[in-house]
């Protein structure tokens, strides 16, 4: 049976790093909704990239579309791990219908907690070591403030009440971070 799972968490807080790790262990595939919207060839996503590179959030209407397509790929048939997706509760309910239509459905949310000036630190460092357009600092800071006021109160009011929310410490080794991850999804997941 496929399995859903969200990994959300303030830019800097590790999903790129874990997604890899929770990706090999249980062979799901990594959608990150910002590597589509890099990466991802249509005119949907040429339009995102547009959106991404000003510095603002794509619209849920772009984002659910470009998601949809990803899932309709055989390798989304054995579960996806949504890496900084869904970001708004319009978002949420779409991916609920989307994965409705795959015969699934949100399996866990794993919120990386990250306090904002570590995970600030760790943007700039990485803005000097990559020099990714879309994660320049100032780029950072207003995205930082729309996970702290648009997305995490998404995964606080929408998906914490039904139970779903796993909350892992990432202000930890990269190693302690996996670990507690695993023992959340054996829990979890049974697996």
């Amino acid at each position: 049976m496929a399995n859903y799972i969200l990994l959300v968490g303030v830019q800097g807080s590790g999903k790129g790093t874990q997604a890899k790790l929770i990706v090999e262990k249980y062979g799901l595939l990594h959608l990150s909704t910002g590597d589509l919207f890099r990466t991802w060839n249509t005119p949907v996503a040429q339009q995102a990239r547009e959106i991404v590179n000003a510095g603002n959030l794509v619209p849920d209407s772009i984002t659910l579309q470009m998601v949809k397509e990803r899932l309709q790929e055989p390798d989304a048939a054995n579960g996806v791990l949504f890496d900084g997706f869904p970001r708004t509760v319009p978002q949420a309910e779409g991916l609920d219908e989307l994965l409705k239509g795959f015969g699934g459905k949100v399996d866990a949310v794993l919120m990386l907690n990250l306090d904002r000036e570590v995970a600030m630190e760790r943007i700039n460092k990485r803005f000097a070591e990559q020099q990714r357009a879309d994660d320049t600092p100032e780029k950072a800071q207003k995205r930082m403030n729309d996970f702290y006021n648009v997305t995490l109160p998404t995964f606080n009011n929408y998906y914490r009440p039904k139970g779903l929310v796993i909350d892992v410490d990432g202000d930890q080794s990269v190693e302690a971070v996996s670990a507690e991850i695993t023992a959340a999804l054996k829990q979890k997941l049974g697996k």
